[in-house]
């Protein structure tokens, strides 16, 4: 099935009055959808590529919502129909990031790590962060989640490829036994997952949106570490998060610890810098 006849399949009794493609990440295509009736956001794909990619994206959405502490866009439909599959969500149109719209996603992120914990990390199901499967097999340790459920699959996946050899997988393991001091104890708390630049955005009204999670209850300095990894939130929106719910002590150094788990997703899926960015996280931290 064609992109255009799935659309005439998911908006039955709407006319069709114009589509555009939007940015969406370099997996899926997605576009803004006009109908006569209202506008939608469209994703879609072969459903054979990434099973279950749209499900387990809905799920966090819903999750998310339902909290009641970060705006994410209203989840319509998603399923699939012959070859594809897609994901249809209330269009938000987006506007610039004020100061007092980075401020209230700063507030509004550091209320859900605060208020929605839960007894353990991982979740009841695995889900996807980019394109990559994430492991989300409950444990009662963080550090033991971290290595077993993050870290090292992805490493050990880049040993088996040639990108990384075996020398520096025994500095990965160095590293992470060196930090298990270094990160104070928390509660599991349900992170967005995967909280870079591109997945928030701002509606009407100054109000921030959280788009593309990648939900599981973790480490809350595993969403604030990609918050600074990339850029684009500035220090407004740091500074309305601690001030709600102040980061422990080191947490800056800590950065780096927690940042090394998007920049292996990174190595993996596109290779290049994000390779040699990983090896000088190990190779710095042994001498």
């Amino acid at each position: 099935m064609k992109w255009k006849p799935l659309l005439q399949h998911l908006f039955p009794g709407e006319r069709l009055t114009s589509h555009q493609p939007v940015s969406g990440g370099c997996i899926n295509y997605c576009y803004k959808i006009i109908t006569d009736k209202q506008s939608y956001f469209v994703k879609f794909n072969t459903a054979a590529r990434f099973p279950r990619m749209y499900a387990c994206e809905a799920f966090s959405l819903k999750v998310l919502k339902e909290t009641g502490l970060v705006h994410v866009p209203n989840v319509l439909q998603y399923g699939d129909v012959e070859d594809m599959t897609f994901l249809v969500l209330e269009y938000i149109e987006p506007k610039p990031a004020s100061t007092k719209a980075l401020e209230k996603l700063g507030h509004d992120l550091a209320m859900l790590h605060k208020t929605a914990t839960a007894e353990q990390f991982g979740w009841d199901h695995n889900n996807y962060i980019g394109s990559l499967m994430q492991d989300n097999t409950r444990c009662g340790d963080w550090h033991e989640f971290y290595e077993t459920r993050r870290i090292l699959p992805l490493c050990n996946a880049l040993v088996e490829t040639g990108v990384l050899d075996y020398a520096t997988l025994q500095q990965c393991k160095q590293y992470l036994s060196s930090h298990r001091d270094l990160v104070p104890n928390e509660k599991p708390t349900l992170l967005h997952g995967d909280l870079w630049s591109g997945n928030f955005l701002i509606g009407q009204n100054e109000t921030p949106y959280v788009i593309d999670p990648a939900c599981y209850y973790g480490h809350r300095e595993m969403d604030i570490a990609l918050t600074q990894l990339f850029g684009g939130f500035g220090n407004e929106f740091l500074a309305a998060y601690r001030e709600v719910y102040p980061l422990q002590q080191g947490w800056q150094k800590r950065l780096t610890f927690f940042q090394l788990y998007p920049l292996l997703v990174h190595a993996v899926i596109f290779g290049g810098g994000y390779i040699d960015k990983v090896r000088n996280i190990f190779h710095q931290a042994i001498r």
